[in-house]
């Protein structure tokens, strides 16, 4: 039954009506496929997230547990549940309405951009409704930085190494934009993490360092000891030739395993036999 639902046209519609945050259009479909093919476990999830970013928890509830009816172990149906009970005792709703993701907005660039871990993280009830992409707001105290939802609810800090450097930076004038990055909900504060993507807009000309450095790639060049016994050998020489550094070139000679003759390396001939001399010998005479 399922391998008849991915063949079926209305999935992909399904599918990109998710992908436009047009959830009733979702849901719709998803409840004509859930009829014809009602064992579906991926037409019912899909139903269940449609239902749930609508806020109709009951409803995504009764989807859930009807695909664990079905498939006891699915972990997607496991991992939703769990998040609804959560959701269920607290006073904050899903958003009826999303902002459509932009995946580029996370494109990094050296020197202005960085992925922060959020810590003394607020109660999983708070966390439950942030997506990857939500924009956050940066609240600068004297020493850390305190992450806010747009729906102004405390998120938690960004970690001490990045929070006074970022709290400094504003304070001078920089501008940073912040969006959520991952975000996982556990059962408590403890089992939770976040991490925000932020992303220098304009950097304070009183700032005698960037915020984000460009981190070195600790490359370390490697020579080979014929190659540095060679350059030992020739130090100090007053000799124009050997006081110039030696280039690409010179060095591949010195690597190379191969011994080329020179004019001060003698050439071996092999020596003619003597039965080849004697007929040299006879021709000769003829």
């Amino acid at each position: 039954m399922s391998n008849q639902a991915e063949l079926d046209p209305r999935n992909q519609e399904a599918v990109d009506a998710a992908l436009e945050n047009s959830w009733e259009k979702a849901i719709k479909i998803n409840i004509e496929l859930s009829e014809e093919y009602p064992d579906d476990v991926n037409v019912l999830n899909r139903l269940g997230h449609a239902y749930a970013e609508l806020g109709q928890v009951n409803k995504a509830n009764s989807v859930y547990k009807k695909i664990l009816e079905i498939d006891p172990y699915n972990p997607i149906a496991q991992r939703n549940l769990e998040r609804l009970s959560t959701l269920r005792g607290s006073s904050i709703k899903i958003k009826e309405t999303r902002s459509t993701f932009d995946p580029d907005a996370f494109i990094e660039e050296p020197g202005k951009t960085r992925v922060i871990e959020v810590v003394d993280l607020a109660m999983p009830k708070v966390l439950i409704s942030l997506r990857t992409g939500d924009k956050v707001d940066l609240n600068p105290n004297k020493k850390d930085i305190t992450i806010i939802s747009d729906d102004n609810h405390r998120l938690g800090k960004l970690e001490s190494s990045w929070g006074e450097e970022i709290s400094q930076a504003l304070r001078l004038g920089s501008q940073f934009e912040a969006i959520v990055k991952a975000v996982k909900v556990g059962k408590d504060s403890v089992s939770s993490t976040l991490s925000v993507f932020l992303r220098e807009v304009k950097r304070s000309k009183k700032l005698a360092h960037p915020t984000f450095p460009i981190e070195n790639n600790n490359f370390t060049p490697f020579v080979r000891e014929e190659s540095v016994s060679y350059l030992k050998e020739h130090e100090g020489s007053n000799s124009d030739e050997t006081s110039e550094i030696v280039d690409e070139a010179s060095l591949e000679e010195l690597n190379s395993d191969e011994e080329t003759p020179t004019e001060h390396t003698p050439i071996e001939v092999e020596a003619p036999l003597p039965d080849m001399i004697e007929d040299e010998e006879n021709f000769s005479q003829k």
